[in-house]
């Protein structure tokens, strides 16, 4: 029995059969009540591995992270990773780890080892998103371009960025900053964008992460002693510099949390984004694609704000 026996004594095409089995594609409950039910009685077992060659696809999709050193220094690269690789495991698929170096990615791209990518940081003129455009090569990226035709999908990282300021400003009678990274990524943009929005004079340290120290002290002269971090990687540098200095008289918050800063500090309060439900959206998105279905431009993931041990309230819902 193959794929075209099922259709034909159903009714129905190929594709459905396909989609029907696959888990893939828009295939109505009923219908793969029934396709699965027909296979089920006539003891039919595709053959994924075969199913994957007939329609010229590998089975293997490329998630492209800064660098290889990014998954341990980064835990959210790391838990978009994992949260993709559950998705794509569910569809019998395998995920290749790939650093953004545009040679790599035209090796795999050219030699077609992978049917499509899950790009995982938005960055300015990124050579590798332009290539997987030009090359038609389906992908989505986890986070925001202004790149026509790209699928997205991120948090709204500007108003979590909004509340968490506003919050803070409203709870401690302090001059607040932020301690940013580099300018060239667009979520950093775009929460400092979200903490000028609550705090439309306050100062910012970009590239705080390159040195820590001194951007501390740059903030402290200025009088600032309600400090905002990007990201949990910047927090926790900052919590560190601090504590070693015996810097007491501040309060802390993250843009961005991890299960690292919260076993750091769990007093710090911050955004709570779940990365791997991010990874495996992206995921998801990426196999409708693959499918020939069509996704949404942009998917909004919601967040939390966890106000560590300064209040009863251990989180407040997004806008």
């Amino acid at each position: 029995m193959t794929i075209d026996d099922i259709a034909g004594a159903l009714g129905v095409s190929k594709t459905t059969v396909s989609r029907a089995i696959s888990g893939n594609g828009r295939v109505s409950p009923e219908t793969r009540r029934r396709v699965l039910e027909y296979m089920q009685e006539h003891d039919f077992h595709p053959n994924v591995i075969a199913q994957n060659l007939a329609a010229g696809r590998s089975s293997n999709i490329a998630f492209i992270v800064p660098g290889r050193e990014a998954l341990a220094d980064t835990p959210y690269f790391l838990r978009c990773l994992l949260g993709a690789e559950a998705k794509a495991a569910e569809f019998s698929n395998e995920i290749i780890l790939l650093p953004s170096e545009l040679d790599r990615v035209k090796r795999v791209a050219e030699r077609r080892k992978a049917d499509g990518a899950i790009l995982s940081r938005s960055v300015d003129n990124d050579a590798v998103m332009e290539y997987l455009i030009d090359r038609q090569l389906p992908f989505v990226l986890i986070g925001s371009t202004d790149r026509d035709g790209v699928t997205q999908v991120d948090g709204d990282h500007r108003a979590a960025a909004r509340i968490l300021t506003k919050i803070m400003l409203e709870k401690h009678d302090l001059k607040a900053a932020l301690l940013n990274g580099e300018r060239t990524h667009t979520v950093n943009r775009t929460r400092a964008e979200g903490f000028l929005d609550s705090a439309p004079d306050a100062d910012i340290a970009w590239d705080a992460l390159s040195n820590i120290g001194e951007a501390l002290d740059s903030l402290l002269e200025k009088g600032n002693r309600l400090l905002l971090a990007a990201d949990d990687v910047i927090c926790s540098l900052l919590a560190h510099e601090c504590d070693r200095r015996g810097v007491t008289d501040i309060k802390i918050a993250s843009f961005f949390s991890s299960d690292s800063l919260k076993m750091f500090r769990p007093d710090i309060p911050a955004v709570e984004f779940d990365s791997e439900l991010q990874g495996a959206e992206a995921c998801s998105l990426l196999l409708r694609k693959l499918d020939g279905e069509t996704t949404p431009r942009i998917t909004l993931l919601d967040y939390k704000i966890y106000l560590g041990n300064e209040t009863e309230t251990a989180c407040e819902t997004c806008e």
